[in-house]
């Protein structure tokens, strides 16, 4: 028994590897070099956005990548590690009963509150832009709450976007009115 449930945590793991392996480097890596990108602009554009989240943006701007191919790199690397967190977090469900309780009460909860059956994953909308939850903490709760079906994807990655575009939009604009001081 316990051999099995080692072999099902290590191809969980492995799982989630492999996703954040493909939308963290080689799903990046491949469009920069097709569009002539310097390497180490796409890796410094993908380190800022697992550690600065939606900021990373004004790293990409920095970095003088094009406006798309940043949206493009920061949505690659929010799925992936939305999609790992889910993994993560089904591995310690599937092998902790404390973890399965938990979840079993957090459900119980969603289902008693009127709000959370009225808009339900709507919430992930906003609750990505939220500084100090974001991206990491806007998927553990998608998982909590059992919203981890492809509207609640959809909805984690639009929040995302628009996220990074009003980052994006506040930097030129900053950076136009610096400009226009000097």
């Amino acid at each position: 028994m316990r051999i099995n449930e080692l072999r099902h945590i290590a191809i969980k793991t492995s799982k989630a590897g492999t996703i954040l392996l493909a939308g963290c480097i080689v799903l990046p890596l491949a469009f920069a070099v097709v569009l002539n990108i310097p390497v180490h602009a796409m890796f410094g554009l993908v380190s800022s956005v697992i550690v600065f989240q939606a900021l990373a943006v004004v790293v990409g701007l920095g970095l003088q990548i094009h406006p798309g191919f940043i949206l493009f790199i920061m949505t690659s690397v929010a799925l992936a590690i939305i999609l790992a967190i889910f993994e993560i977090c089904d591995t310690f469900a599937d092998n902790s009963e404390r973890v399965s309780r938990w979840l079993a009460k957090m459900h119980e909860i969603s289902q008693e509150h009127t709000g959370f059956q009225k808009y339900g994953e709507l919430m992930l909308l906003p609750i990505i832009w939220i500084p100090g939850i974001g991206l990491y903490g806007c998927a553990l709760i998608a998982w909590l709450f059992q919203w981890r079906g492809r509207k609640a994807i959809a909805l984690m990655l639009a929040g995302w976007l628009i996220a990074c575009t009003i980052v994006m939009y506040a930097s030129y604009g900053v950076a136009s009115i610096i400009i226009g001081f000097f």
